[in-house]
């Protein structure tokens, strides 16, 4: 079986920490594609698509290094105290690293689509496009385990420090995809209120800083142990840039 990527994601996410496990949890999130998959005029294969909300996106986890593949895996809803069949799960891990995502069609310009409400980082391979129907995917009586339906974790409260917020009115102008300062916050908001920490660093690693890149825009904050959040230094985000580090004194 060979298959060929339709486009290939620019989003707002440059790496796997800070992007949010659902698109929903984050509807500030925003990303485009440019359909090209070797015919003329690319834009007729989108025509009539303006007419859907939400479209589902075909995927390839192209930056999961971690290829053992698993019968079990525990899920982050399970806090990592509890192993489920893989299959029970949206766990990158599968036998195949195809994932399926449904977002936000914004507009279509040409052969470019906008995104609004994605879970993907930059560069990732869109092997297809999916009108999302209402009458079809959206199943009434649908049912899952409690764990996958109960309560999401959430944070209770995200602060910024004056510098963070000067340093965001000096940054924000470099965005791409975010048009504001309000708008660049709400998203750094949006990010931080559904906990994207994986088990492991809310466990293990709770002494250290926290850090993640959004539209070009370095992110660092700290946790307390009420896991109220507090961003204190946005800054330009460079490839290499240390994901975590100690805490400064502030």
């Amino acid at each position: 079986i060979t298959l060929k990527p339709i486009g290939y994601i620019q989003s707002c996410f440059k790496n796997k920490n800070g992007t949010p496990r659902q698109g929903v949890l984050c509807k500030s999130s925003k990303g485009k594609l440019t359909v090209n998959f070797g015919i003329p005029n690319p834009e007729y294969s989108l025509e009539g698509l303006e007419g859907c909300s939400h479209v589902w996106l075909i995927f390839i986890f192209h930056d999961n290094h971690n290829r053992v593949i698993k019968n079990k895996v525990a899920p982050p809803r399970l806090d990592g105290l509890q192993k489920v069949g893989v299959f029970t799960t949206r766990s990158p891990h599968h036998p195949n690293p195809i994932g399926l995502t449904v977002v936000k069609l914004d507009k279509i310009v040409n052969a470019t689509l906008y995104f609004s409400g994605i879970d993907l980082i930059d560069g990732t391979p869109i092997l297809d496009i999916k009108p999302y129907i209402p009458e079809y995917d959206s199943i009434n009586d649908a049912k899952a385990p409690s764990w996958m339906i109960g309560a999401r974790p959430s944070i209770p409260d995200v602060k910024f420090t004056d510098q963070a917020l000067l340093q965001l009115s000096d940054m924000v102008k470099q965005c791409k995809f975010f048009n504001s300062e309000e708008e660049t916050k709400n998203a750094i908001i949006d990010v931080l209120k559904t906990d994207p920490r994986s088990t492991y660093r809310k466990k293990k690693c709770h002494d250290e800083v926290y850090a993640f890149c959004i539209d070009g825009v370095n992110v660092r904050c700290l946790f307390d142990e009420n896991d109220n959040v507090l961003v204190y230094e946005i800054n330009d985000w460079k490839p290499g840039d240390p994901i975590h580090t100690n805490i400064p004194n502030l």
